[in-house]
């Protein structure tokens, strides 16, 4: 604009202030992608940047396979045993009879086809104080048992012609009965009328009218349809046409409630005495008898007591190779080969070697992989193979559970300031999480919130 006098003109520009035209806005199109399932399984221990192709960080309720993943299986209750917990469940095969008992603290019973879920069945062992047991199926020539130890109770020994005895250092000796008309109770004694023969009542099976005491310390001898009395109760007629008969033998030597763990090596029964450096063993072939003693105090070198013991083989089979395994609760790993403890020779028994691991977490925190045995530790599950060829502390990069050694470490133990120091284990099921291992490879997933018996297609749940 400019002034002339009392004029004034007024300059405009051609395209004042013009705006370029904004581009048109393209439509977003959506671009699909495919993501591989995750058949490596669930891997933690890998930066999440720079995760395995295939892996997943997290896992929850899905089971990885070859293929794909898939859902976890549901769960049905089969059976309520009372309102303690389960500690430990119990199984036999053998003969083509298969049955599994469900074991709290102070009772057994038999969960093989209960007549419904929620009436506790029948406890076939009672009066326990602890139902945290191992065991074995053991066939011999003298029969198929399951022999079973706590480490505070006597030994429990199970047929199918006998049901469940308490093996001790007395031999046992059933006397059946009929026509009872007041109960026996266990712990007391009974007399025979006619004879004058006196017994201890070690189990009653009361089936009623009829049934069996197991008896110890006989004096004299019971016969047949003479009127039978308890010391402590109980009256009944002895059916017993061919006398009292024997159920087991003793085992002498060591008291069997010392015994605390048992595995089977070259068929023979081995066994820990609990919060000892002694291991025991029976004659080949036998489930009775006198128990050997083996004294490792002089193996090991950073004390605390023997947990557990084991059989190992280089071949995956029962052959010459089998090692005998005796671990720590420390974690050191002493190994034997032969086939006789009482032996004088090197070919009969001798040390193989000596072996770090670490703290392992239980007395049934080992499996078997094909020959090969695996201890659940701190560090992870480590094969006692990798064990002779490692130092300790390098364990964690041969453990099969290498994928989530952070989540396993976090999980299993709590460490103080990184340090290798046992801190304060966690409560079991703490946010009911149950970490799973593929049976054919080293794949693992986690069910949260799943029942600690749980069943499904190709998954059978297992207990440390």
């Amino acid at each position: 604009m400019a002034w002339h006098g009392h004029r004034c003109s007024v300059r405009y520009e051609r395209f004042p202030g013009r705006r370029k035209a904004a581009p048109p806005t393209s439509r977003a199109i959506a671009q699909p992608y495919t993501f591989g399932a995750p058949v490596s399984g669930w891997v933690t221990n890998q930066s999440l940047v720079k995760s395995r192709p295939f892996s997943a960080q997290t896992l929850e309720n899905w089971f990885p396979t070859s293929t794909g993943i898939i859902m976890r299986g549901g769960s049905v209750k089969r059976a309520t045993i009372g309102s303690d917990p389960v500690e430990s469940f119990i199984t036999y095969n053998a003969g083509g009879t298969r049955k599994i008992w469900a074991c709290d603290e102070t009772t057994v019973r038999d969960v093989t086809a209960p007549a419904d879920a929620v009436t506790p069945p029948a406890a076939s062992i009672t009066g326990q104080t602890s139902g945290y047991y191992s065991y074995v199926n053991f066939t011999t020539s003298g029969g198929s048992f399951v022999v079973a130890v706590n480490g505070t109770d006597f030994l429990q020994l199970y047929s199918t012609t006998f049901d469940w005895t308490a093996v001790n250092s007395l031999a046992t000796y059933r006397l059946n009965f009929d026509a009872q008309t007041v109960n026996f109770t266990s712990g007391g004694t009974v007399t025979g009328g006619t004879s004058g023969a006196v017994a201890t009542i070690v189990k009653n099976v009361d089936n009623g009218a009829t049934g069996s005491l197991m008896i110890q310390s006989i004096t004299g001898t019971f016969v047949d349809n003479e009127i039978i009395t308890g010391g402590a109760g109980g009256s009944a007629t002895a059916n017993i046409p061919g006398g009292v008969v024997q159920v087991s033998a003793a085992i002498t030597g060591v008291a069997t409630s010392a015994l605390s763990h048992v595995w089977l090596y070259r068929n023979r029964l081995f066994f820990i005495q609990g919060g000892t450096m002694k291991a025991s063993y029976l004659p080949v072939d036998s489930v009775t008898g006198a128990l050997g003693t083996i004294n490792l105090s002089g193996v090991f070198q950073r004390g605390g007591s023997l947990l557990f013991g084991a059989t190992w083989s280089l071949d995956a089979g029962d052959g010459i190779d089998d090692k005998c395994v005796f671990v720590t609760t420390e974690g050191e790993a002493a190994i034997y080969e032969g086939s006789n403890p009482a032996g004088s020779t090197a070919a009969e028994w001798n040390l193989v070697g000596r072996y770090d691991l670490t703290a392992p977490m239980g007395k049934r925190a080992t499996m078997r992989a094909g020959g090969d045995l695996i201890v659940a530790t701190k560090e992870g599950m480590v094969p006692i193979s990798a064990a002779i060829n490692k130092d300790a502390a390098a364990l964690s990069l041969a453990a099969i559970s290498r994928n989530i050694e952070p989540d396993w470490k976090r999980e299993a133990l709590r460490l103080l300031d990184g340090q290798s120091r046992l801190l304060e284990p966690l409560a079991s099921g703490r946010d009911l999480r149950r970490g799973i291992r593929s049976e054919n490879d080293d794949l693992f997933c986690w069910y949260r919130r799943h029942p600690d018996v749980h069943r499904r297609a190709g998954l059978p749940g297992r207990t440390p």
